[in-house]
């Protein structure tokens, strides 16, 4: 499975392909991906927000960004 560690805390696919399909619901999945491969953080965070991801999720998101991981 793939993850991205928080703490003790996981990010799991599943997570990643909720975060990638409420993108997609507001018509943003393109920008957040292309804010990913920039690093805008502010962005992602952003982005997160308008489309309803919950924070703890988005704090993952973040963190995996972060750390370099590869999101789900």
């Amino acid at each position: 499975m793939c993850s991205a560690r928080h703490g003790e805390q996981e990010m799991n696919v599943n997570e990643g392909t909720v975060v990638l399909e409420l993108l997609a619901a507001i018509g943003e999945d393109r920008a957040f991906l292309d804010a990913v491969d920039a690093d805008d953080l502010d962005e992602v965070r952003r982005l997160m927000r308008r489309a309803g991801v919950p924070g703890h999720v988005a704090a993952q998101v973040v963190q995996a960004i972060v750390d370099g991981d590869e999101l789900g």
